[in-house]
């Protein structure tokens, strides 16, 4: 922007970036009300059976207010200890009790909402778990969050859940193997990564047992015994490579 003298920059000339933290409260409280108005149309358009339900079926509308918020508060509390986790969790509450109130309706044709409610919830609680926990404990909650899942979607004939459960399980792993060489190992088999790896193990096979007890799996059993095993075994040579002598 020319004064004739001087020069400003967009950054000094816009009022987003004059937010100090002192303008905290009003804002945090106008994000909270926007996103929990905007979030709430949907449902609320659901139950009172008031028209133009379908145009919030449309995937911007519909998802766009979580990104919208997720957007808004990684700047706001992305410097607080634990405050992206706490808002990511407030934010998984929020949508399982939308996700509730829809399924005390039963009503075919909220079905599709309420799957995106709660399927918004669920990843909102995934994304919690890191923010809060290091990457034995995220690894652990992801593990039993998965196979909680696939249990789900196998007891309710929807193939895109059990798929989803075993994705959830997959993160675990890969969330372990990322910090697999700063985890505890002071003592032999008692240690983290022997724990990590018979978490994983264990809701693989899990995994694989529900998924046997299913007419038509989306799924094929032997993925997640796989998984569950190759844990099982890898974790155990790589203890004994770590800890036995080499002859």
């Amino acid at each position: 922007i020319y004064t004739g003298e001087d020069t400003l920059s967009l950054h000094d000339a816009l009022p987003i970036y004059h937010y100090r933290h002192s303008h905290y409260l009003v804002t945090q409280v106008f994000v909270v009300l926007f996103l929990a108005a905007y979030s709430a149309m949907p449902v609320a358009t659901a139950l009172l059976r008031a028209p133009g339900l379908s145009a919030w079926h449309e995937g911007i509308l519909l998802f766009g207010v979580p990104l919208a918020g997720s957007g808004l508060q990684m700047p706001l509390v992305g410097d607080l200890e634990y405050g992206l986790a706490w808002s990511a969790l407030v934010g998984a509450l929020w949508y399982f009790m939308l996700g509730g109130l829809l399924l005390r309706r039963r009503e075919p044709a909220n079905a599709l909402l309420e799957q995106a409610c709660l399927g918004i919830a669920g990843v909102l609680l995934t994304i919690a778990v890191p923010l809060a926990f290091g990457a034995l404990l995220t690894s652990a909650l992801w593990a039993l969050e998965g196979s909680a899942v696939l249990w789900l979607g196998a007891r309710q004939g929807r193939p895109l859940v059990q798929a989803a459960g075993l994705g959830v399980q997959i993160l675990a792993g890969a969330a372990l193997l990322l910090d697999w060489d700063v985890l505890a190992r002071r003592l032999p088999v008692a240690n983290d990564a022997v724990f990590g790896a018979l978490l994983l193990s264990v809701a693989g096979l899990f995994s694989a047992r529900v998924l046997r007890g299913v007419a038509q799996p989306f799924i094929a059993a032997w993925v997640p015994l796989a998984w569950g095993l190759l844990w099982l075994f890898g974790g155990a040579v790589d203890e004994i490579q770590r800890f036995a002598p080499a002859d």
